[in-house]
């Protein structure tokens, strides 16, 4: 898993609630590979709205800024 990898798929996941399958069947990848390559790139899925964040903008739970004043 490059760096260079990890930013490309980071960048193409980051501030949308894009399918990670979608994304994997795209670029010929395994969901796994996809959402470790996110995580490397310092992106996960909010826990509540499945929109991708950045790691520091999710808070212990996982949710987001915006599905935390939801709650």
């Amino acid at each position: 898993m490059t760096t260079e990898r990890a930013e490309q798929v980071a960048e193409a996941l980051a501030g949308t609630c894009r399918s990670g399958i979608e994304l994997a069947e795209e670029l010929g990848m395994e969901i796994d590979e996809v959402e470790n390559l996110a995580a490397n790139g310092g992106i996960e899925r909010c826990g509540c709205c499945d929109w991708w964040c950045e790691i520091s903008e999710l808070n212990d739970d996982g949710f987001c800024e915006d599905c935390r004043g939801a709650g």
